[in-house]
Protein backbone atom coordinates (compact mmCIF):
# COMPACT_ATOMS: atom_id res chain seq x y z
CA UNK A 1 0.00 0.00 0.00
CA UNK A 2 2.67 2.20 0.19
CA UNK A 3 3.85 2.51 -3.29
CA UNK A 4 2.08 4.61 -4.87
CA UNK A 5 0.77 2.77 -8.33
CA UNK A 6 -0.81 0.22 -6.01
CA UNK A 7 -2.43 2.67 -3.47
CA UNK A 8 -3.66 4.57 -6.46
CA UNK A 9 -5.31 1.25 -8.45
CA UNK A 10 -7.01 0.76 -4.87
CA UNK A 11 -7.66 4.87 -5.12
CA UNK A 12 -9.42 4.47 -8.63
CA UNK A 13 -11.48 1.49 -7.88
CA UNK A 14 -12.95 2.05 -4.49
CA UNK A 15 -13.34 6.07 -4.93
CA UNK A 16 -11.47 6.53 -1.26
CA UNK A 17 -8.93 8.80 -1.21
CA UNK A 18 -5.44 8.25 0.46
CA UNK A 19 -2.52 9.70 2.31
CA UNK A 20 0.30 9.04 -0.34
CA UNK A 21 0.99 12.44 -2.14
CA UNK A 22 3.17 10.61 -4.80
CA UNK A 23 -0.12 8.89 -5.58
CA UNK A 24 -1.76 11.30 -7.06
CA UNK A 25 -0.20 11.40 -10.56
CA UNK A 26 -1.65 8.00 -10.78
CA UNK A 27 -4.94 8.99 -9.64
CA UNK A 28 -7.90 9.27 -12.61
CA UNK A 29 -8.46 12.77 -12.83
CA UNK A 30 -12.07 12.45 -12.33
CA UNK A 31 -11.28 11.53 -9.20
CA UNK A 32 -8.67 13.12 -7.71
CA UNK A 33 -10.54 16.76 -8.76
CA UNK A 34 -13.18 15.88 -7.16
CA UNK A 35 -14.05 18.03 -3.80
CA UNK A 36 -15.96 15.33 -2.61
CA UNK A 37 -13.19 13.16 -2.64
CA UNK A 38 -10.31 15.42 -2.43
CA UNK A 39 -11.46 18.73 -0.57
CA UNK A 40 -9.72 21.75 -1.56
CA UNK A 41 -7.21 23.68 1.04
CA UNK A 42 -9.80 26.11 1.87
CA UNK A 43 -12.45 23.46 2.85
CA UNK A 44 -8.99 21.31 4.98
CA UNK A 45 -8.26 24.64 6.72
CA UNK A 46 -12.41 24.59 7.87
CA UNK A 47 -11.95 21.07 9.31
CA UNK A 48 -11.82 20.52 13.11
CA UNK A 49 -10.48 17.58 15.03
CA UNK A 50 -12.96 16.33 17.70
CA UNK A 51 -11.69 16.46 21.17
CA UNK A 52 -11.22 13.70 22.93
CA UNK A 53 -13.72 12.71 25.38
CA UNK A 54 -12.71 12.37 29.47
CA UNK A 55 -12.64 9.05 30.54
CA UNK A 56 -15.32 9.75 33.32
CA UNK A 57 -17.55 11.00 30.75
CA UNK A 58 -16.94 7.81 28.52
CA UNK A 59 -17.18 5.26 31.20
CA UNK A 60 -20.65 7.25 32.23
CA UNK A 61 -21.97 6.41 28.58
CA UNK A 62 -20.60 3.05 28.53
CA UNK A 63 -22.41 2.12 31.75
CA UNK A 64 -26.02 3.98 30.44
CA UNK A 65 -25.48 1.89 27.19
CA UNK A 66 -25.09 -1.36 29.05
CA UNK A 67 -27.81 -0.71 31.06
CA UNK A 68 -30.08 0.58 27.71
CA UNK A 69 -29.22 -2.75 26.33
CA UNK A 70 -29.71 -4.74 29.12
CA UNK A 71 -33.20 -3.23 30.51
CA UNK A 72 -31.75 -2.73 33.61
Amino acid sequence: LMRPDVIAGITNFVKYPNGNAASLPLVKAAIRDDPAIYPTAETRAKLSVPLAEPADFSRLVTRLWTRFRTGD
